[in-house]
């Protein structure tokens, strides 16, 4: 009779195998769920800045650099929210996936927030 939970070694194992992958993002989540969709995921870098959101606005300094990466955060914050309310009850899964991603992007935005009250209270860099 085989055990019914996986032995520790093989867990282990997985889990350093993920690791090596690298994080999974976003852009990855949302393009491994359109395609469950049966849909195609436009990954050309052509026309990207038409499709995104969110700017790119060079910073002259570390603090501005920060407000610039807040400014997309927020930016991602609101199109995620629009997107999740937009969803409703009609995609539960996708649903679902998007407040997850929502939820990193919150807690983007909270530490870039920490990050930069901390550089101002020091006076900048």
């Amino acid at each position: 009779m085989s055990s019914f939970l996986t032995d520790i070694t093989t867990l282990r194992e997985r889990a350093r195998s993920k690791m090596d992958e690298g994080p999974i993002t976003a852009a990855d989540q949302i393009a491994l769920r359109i395609t469950q969709l049966q849909g195609e995921p436009n990954f050309s870098p052509i026309g990207i800045e038409n499709r995104s959101h969110a700017e790119y606005v060079e910073g002259d300094g570390l603090v501005d650099m920060i407000k610039e990466d807040l400014v997309a955060e927020r930016v991602a914050i609101e199109s995620y929210s629009e997107i999740v309310q937009w969803l409703g009850d009609k995609d539960p899964t996708t649903r679902r996936m998007m407040e997850d991603i929502l939820a990193v992007e919150e807690e983007h935005a909270d530490d870039l927030l920490t990050l930069l009250a901390d550089l101002e209270s020091r006076g900048g860099v």
